[in-house]
């Protein structure tokens, strides 16, 4: 079962820790799409809010160090619709990370989609969720 807080982190999702380039992918891909002219296909391998992500295209990990503009949308099995934001941002070591670190960074934009298999949260089984957010981090393995 595949909670909120999960995804997002997996949105999250999107790249702290590093993953081995030779690892089997761990979690659901998705996009990354960033301002760098590239569209990352990325999985994370572990839970945490700062998990790298790996490209599946390549060898290519992003490390996370900022969140931000998180926002979860349900549609409901009756069609309505609920938006629920993530409340504020969430910086890499409260912002001394993106302070101090030498690496170009880049800006980028996920977004990731599933349907409940259960109830969730209060959330029916059937529910179809996107969490959409915003992510700077920057690139290795290039």
């Amino acid at each position: 079962m595949r909670t909120f807080l999960t995804t997002a982190t997996v949105a999250g999702l999107l790249v702290a820790g590093a993953a081995s380039a030779t690892a089997d992918p761990q979690g659901d891909a998705f996009d990354l799409v960033c301002d760098n002219g590239q569209t990352y296909t990325v999985t994370t391998s572990g839970r945490g809010v700062f998990t790298p992500a790996h490209d599946l295209g390549s060898t290519t990990t992003l490390v996370p160090i900022w969140f931000g503009n998180d926002v979860a949308t349900i549609e409901l099995p009756d069609g309505t619709v609920e938006y629920l934001p993530f409340p504020g941002e969430s910086a890499k070591g409260g912002g001394n990370v993106a302070a101090h670190s030498p690496r170009e960074q880049v800006n980028c934009t996920y977004s990731d989609s599933f349907t409940l298999e259960v109830e969730e949260m209060g959330y029916p089984a059937g529910s179809h969720v996107t969490i959409t957010g915003d992510v700077v981090g920057y690139v290795s393995g290039r």
